[in-house]
């Protein structure tokens, strides 16, 4: 639960911090001296998408210390910390 939710936080902090760029526009140069330009869309399906995988990864990342830490036994793991 603990890494699902900072792991949303972190998402939405990223979000937030990606909407000033909406709009903008760059360019690159390629290889052949050829400059490719593109602008920023930032849309709300992006947005959603985002913060969807940001969950995702969080529980993913938290599952596998989360059974780890289930299978050490109680009094061994109060010595041990």
């Amino acid at each position: 639960m603990e890494s699902t939710f900072l792991a949303i936080v972190g998402g939405a902090l990223g979000c937030l911090i990606a909407l000033p760029a909406n709009g903008m526009t760059s360019a690159a140069m390629g290889s052949n001296f050829a400059e490719i330009g593109f602008a920023f869309r930032i849309s709300g399906t992006s947005l959603v998408v985002g913060m969807v995988l940001a969950g995702l990864m969080g529980a993913a990342g938290g599952l596998l210390p989360a059974f780890r830490a289930a299978r050490v036994p109680i009094m061994s793991a109060l010595r041990d910390a």
